[in-house]
């Protein structure tokens, strides 16, 4: 939980930014941020869609009540 840890919350900001600024970082040229754009969205997309899926089968093998969405959002 941000605010327990002073390091560890100034990994999550370094990393957030990394994320959110890739090409600031990374790339020289206007391919290569383009590219690098093009698969950050793809991988986002892809992450939020595995997510989304696989949300209300692991509250149903938890239960399928208040404990279990608890469970689930903890894992």
């Amino acid at each position: 939980m941000p605010g327990d840890s002073p390091p560890a919350d100034f990994c999550l900001v370094c990393n957030k930014i990394m994320l959110e600024n890739p090409h600031t970082f990374l790339m020289k040229t206007g391919s290569e941020r383009s590219v690098l754009s093009i698969f950050r969205m793809i991988l986002a997309t892809t992450g939020t869609l595995i997510i989304t899926n696989l949300t209300l089968p692991l509250v149903q093998f938890f239960g399928d009540n208040l404990s279990a969405w608890t469970n689930t959002n903890n894992q």
